[in-house]
């Protein structure tokens, strides 16, 4: 059988990179990824498609300046990394300032609501 997409044919979890023909950035994760790895792309800024039964990718908004769409694909690498998964992004896509930075944080591998905002499901901080 031929390999479903990119993550499939590299023997990956997930490729991160640029689509030759419409320029959309693009997440491939491998053919019956887990939940977990496609919310953590979710998270990250992705947009989910699925193409039922098998095929599920995610795509970046085309409202994002190139410097975001590095930041964003830069970051999903870092979170995928920091969860245990094996994950390639297009050289182009990579910024090694955002990496750094996303691989020294000491947060999880989804990033946290802006400051001010609770973390989903999370309980209210009660006042002493």
């Amino acid at each position: 059988m031929p390999a479903l997409n990119r993550a499939d044919e590299f023997g990956t979890d997930l490729e991160i990179y640029r689509h030759y023909s419409d320029k959309a950035v693009y997440a491939d994760s491998r053919t019956g990824a887990s939940e977990r790895l496609l919310k953590l792309l979710d998270a990250q800024g992705f947009e989910r498609n699925v193409l039922p039964p098998l095929y599920v990718w995610h795509r970046l908004p085309d409202t994002l300046s190139p410097d975001e769409e590095r930041q964003h694909a830069t970051r999903s690498m870092a979170a995928g990394t920091k969860a245990g998964y094996r994950v390639n992004i297009a050289p182009e896509l990579f910024d090694e300032a955002t990496y750094s930075e996303a691989m020294t944080a000491r947060n999880s591998p989804v990033p946290h609501p802006p400051r001010g905002l609770p973390a989903p499901g999370a309980a209210p901080r009660r006042r002493s």
